[in-house]
């Protein structure tokens, strides 16, 4: 911002001297004032987004949509740490240490989703779908133990288990949990996927997949059955 201040300033100081100078020797400046009026539209017009980043930024900063270090969601789905919040852009640092620049007039018109303010807590929902013969007590007990095992998940708001629906083949559970930081979210539901997996394994408890029964013309299943 300062250099760009600073050549502006530098360009207008001596224009003015210029008109000025050649005023006092008695030249004609009628023609130059008027020159120099359609280049100050010309540079107006060519300066209008660098002007509405600025003018984006200001509001940026005084509003604190979003502060550095917050993680956000862009309208395009990526999401990332805010590295930088300057007077013409903003840089956000993706998971993928990808640096992603954003106009500030762009990103000020967008809607965007701070996972970090007001509070940078997360609650997670992790789906499973366990056959129909469950015990859905037993499990339920199951998912509680392996997320209060997890280091990241916290233990106020406690751990819960809802039964979502009943699918095709499937009674559905939601967990839900609440973790500290958002950064921490694909390794948590890594690792209680994982965890359930091999407990429902140990415990005997299945993981349904749908089972479909295709006919052919002939009235015959692809097994040779009526």
């Amino acid at each position: 911002f300062l250099p760009l201040f600073k050549r502006t300033s530098a360009i207008f100081i001596y224009g003015a001297a210029t008109v000025i100078v050649l005023d006092y020797f008695s030249y004609d400046i009628t023609a130059i004032v008027a020159g120099l009026g359609i280049a100050g539209i010309a540079v107006a017009l060519a300066a209008q987004d660098t002007l509405s980043n600025m003018i984006s930024g200001f509001v940026i900063m005084a509003d604190r949509p979003f502060r550095v270090k917050d993680i956000i969601e862009l309208p395009s789905g990526e999401y990332g740490e805010v590295s930088e919040i300057g007077l013409r852009s903003t840089k956000i640092l993706t998971l993928d240490a990808l640096m992603i620049v954003i106009p500030n007039a762009k990103i000020g018109d967008s809607q965007i989703v701070n996972y970090s303010y007001p509070d940078r807590r997360m609650r997670l929902k992790i789906p499973v779908g366990v056959a129909y013969d469950s015990d859905i007590d037993f499990v339920t007990e199951i998912l509680i133990s392996i997320a209060k095992r997890q280091p990241h998940v916290l233990e106020s708001p406690v751990p819960r288990v809802t039964l979502e629906s009943f699918g095709d083949s499937s009674i559905n559970l939601l967990l839900y949990v609440w973790i500290d930081s958002h950064k921490d979210k694909v390794q948590v539901i890594n690792k209680i996927n994982r965890d359930i997996d091999k407990m429902f394994k140990k415990e005997g408890v299945e993981i349904p997949f749908p089972i479909r029964t295709i006919y052919s013309r002939n009235g015959k299943s692809k097994d040779g059955g009526e």
